[in-house]
């Protein structure tokens, strides 16, 4: 199986370096851009599954890059909740407490009133796994999402340690692609952040 990797492309609160987590924010005309140059890389794939989550930003970018009417909303590959911290700087996240600086090394850390990478991970990879279960004999899955959960689906496919999060810099509009063999469990990651806007 392929599976496609995208994240949204930027938002204002990317641009401002806002802790977003779960606000339903919009595409700036910067990220419109972005989200149409990763047409030109999956244009010409045909998908047996097109998976978004219902955020705007995700599914504005998922229609840009690969319209149709098909996409799956999904609520597990959300964004992390970041409770009462949405909205913060990083600066004043970072300074509220350092330990998220180095998030992954206290993964079972949340946010204030919100969820920590533990809880990301688990609700995700538990979708995922029922996903493949019904799904063994799709070739190909576009899943757009956003950076934190592109990010723990990679970790999770390529076995790379939560502690290491974020392992991947996942860039806005991009596309990674990996090869997952059902049947061993095992990855391997061919393209990454691959789009026409980062060529």
């Amino acid at each position: 199986m392929n599976i496609y990797l995208v994240r949204h492309g930027e938002t204002q609160t990317n641009i401002d370096g806002i802790v977003c987590g779960q606000l339903d924010t919009h595409l700036t005309e910067r990220g419109i851009e972005q989200a149409k140059k990763l047409a030109d890389v999956l244009q010409d794939i045909e998908f047996d599954a097109l998976i978004t989550t219902p955020l705007q930003r995700a599914y504005q970018t998922a229609n840009y890059a690969y319209p149709s009417d098909k996409y799956i909303k999904i609520e597990a590959l959300m964004e992390t909740h970041t409770g009462t911290a949405s909205e913060w700087t990083l600066d004043e996240l970072h300074k509220y407490d350092e330990r998220y600086l180095n998030h992954g090394l206290y993964s079972h850390l949340k946010y204030p009133g919100g969820e920590s990478i533990d809880d990301v991970y688990n609700r995700m990879i538990n979708w995922f796994k029922t996903f493949i279960k019904q799904s063994a004999s799709m070739q190909n899955v576009l899943i757009v999402g956003h950076g934190g959960t592109v990010n723990v689906l990679i970790h999770y496919l390529l076995n790379v340690p939560i502690h290491l999060y974020p392992a991947f810099n996942v860039k806005n509009g991009s596309c990674a692609q990996v090869k997952y063999d059902i049947q061993y469990n095992t990855a391997k990651l061919i393209t990454f952040n691959q789009t026409e806007a980062y060529a």
